[in-house]
């Protein structure tokens, strides 16, 4: 799936970290509306991360990673650029329905929150550490501090799933914990999608040229979801004897605008 999707984090605008020195981390927990009276933030978190999970599809290396999540308490997730892996790096450690503990998001910041903090992991926590975009310090960084990281990973009968950079280093203690995902297959993300759309399959198991050029082109997982998103709304505003081929034309074209 996408790297982006209802939890998505963006990268602060800002420098975060320039030169030697502790790198620290902010803390997103793909919660809206926090301080809203009658808002759960827990809940809010868990909805955006079931509806990630009904539009993922498995990538090549996931059973894998799931093995070594449950094995090890720490996956190092690694892939090439649209292969998913912030996605699936979610799906992992939403997946553990945990008693105890919270689902917690880390992104190199400028907050207060070092990785060599003990207490930055509660028992029975879920701790995604996205360094999908981090820099050759950052990345450095991390690796030095992961021991630790670990330790209280360890201590709490927490989880940790770190994304890494697609061309970053990984040093030989590290790689056992490493696992290497592929990107989907690109025709079932957008079947997935259209069935969480609830149109019938027969409906969309017809040849579409538009669709094959679109998915020719290896769009990232977000493009497939917006691409299928106008398909449903083409189906909707014209007669069904258009059929799904026109409305995969009239999908490409609108996205051309």
């Amino acid at each position: 799936m996408s790297d982006g999707f209802t939890t998505r984090v963006e990268q602060p605008s800002g420098p975060v970290h320039a030169g030697p020195g502790t790198l620290n981390y902010t803390v997103n927990l793909g919660l809206g509306d926090q301080d809203k009276p009658g808002r759960s933030p827990r809940r809010i978190a868990d909805d955006q991360l079931r509806l990630l999970r009904q539009q993922f599809v498995d990538p090549h290396g996931m059973g894998a990673a799931r093995r070594l999540r449950d094995a090890s308490r720490t996956v190092i997730l690694h892939g090439a650029p649209g292969s998913g892996r912030t996605a699936a790096a979610r799906v992992l450690l939403y997946e553990l329905h945990q008693d105890t503990g919270i689902f917690r998001e880390l992104l190199p910041g400028e907050e207060e929150g070092a990785l060599t903090d003990p207490e930055l992991v509660g028992v029975g926590d879920r701790l995604l550490l996205n360094l999908a975009r981090a820099d050759v310090s950052q990345w450095a960084q991390t690796r030095t501090d992961l021991s630790a990281l670990r330790t209280a990973v360890q201590e709490q009968q927490a989880h940790l799933v770190v994304v890494m950079p697609h061309d970053g280093v990984l040093e030989a203690h590290l790689q056992p914990y490493r696992a290497d995902i592929a990107r989907p297959p690109a025709i079932e993300v957008f079947r997935r999608h259209l069935r969480l759309h609830r149109i019938p399959h027969e409906e969309y198991l017809r040849r579409a040229p538009a669709l094959d050029a679109f998915l020719a082109e290896q769009p990232p997982m977000e493009e497939i979801a917006l691409f299928a998103d106008r398909v449903r709304r083409a189906r909707a505003a014209h007669p069904a004897h258009d059929g799904f081929p026109t409305w995969c034309e009239r999908s490409r074209d609108a996205r051309k605008q």
